[in-house]
């Protein structure tokens, strides 16, 4: 199974303000979207307060949500630890589980030799945030290629994992 980070964050590297993206860029949201969903058997992770600021489960792609607080519901599977996600997308035979958030979440990941991939939707602009996209570990992860979406100045750069083989290991 691959484990790719996706984020969109701002220059100032902010992802949210009150549980809320403070900006609209359709077109982030469209590549967000097609890449989680992609081809295969996907999943996304996130907290509790992803979650809750997404407020339904997202369709196509299996829906983990990491909280010790939220009870069972309906469509999303609910772990108690991010080990406990893991496993479950391991079991639930999922090609690619992408990773959506929120900061401490992405921190973990990020600190961590078990992600493959960092996809980043760089936003133009500061925004005014409360929560912050972790420092990236630039002997950890190396930038592999970038491009622009859409027409309003939006880049997305790929990173690839250091410490990880470019491939899974199928024994």
């Amino acid at each position: 199974m691959l484990i790719k980070i996706i984020v969109a964050i701002s220059t100032n590297n902010g992802i949210g303000k009150d549980n809320k993206l403070p900006w609209k860029y359709k077109d982030d949201i469209i590549f967000f979207s097609r890449n989680t969903t992609g081809t295969g058997n996907n999943a996304v992770l996130m907290g509790k307060n992803t979650w809750l600021s997404i407020g339904k489960p997202l369709r196509n792609r299996m829906n983990i949500v990491v909280s010790t607080t939220l009870p069972e519901i309906e469509g999303i599977n609910v772990s108690k630890s991010i080990e406990d996600a893991i496993a479950l997308a391991e079991k639930s035979d999922i090609n690619t589980l992408w990773v959506i958030g929120g900061s401490s979440i992405y921190e973990w990941f990020l600190n961590n030799e078990i992600s493959n991939e960092l996809v980043i939707s760089k936003i133009p602009g500061n925004y005014v945030c409360d929560t912050f996209f972790p420092e990236i570990d630039k002997t950890r992860w190396r930038e592999t290629y970038r491009f622009s979406i859409g027409d309003h100045g939006l880049e997305v750069i790929y990173h690839k994992n250091r410490l990880k083989p470019p491939y899974d290991i199928i024994v």
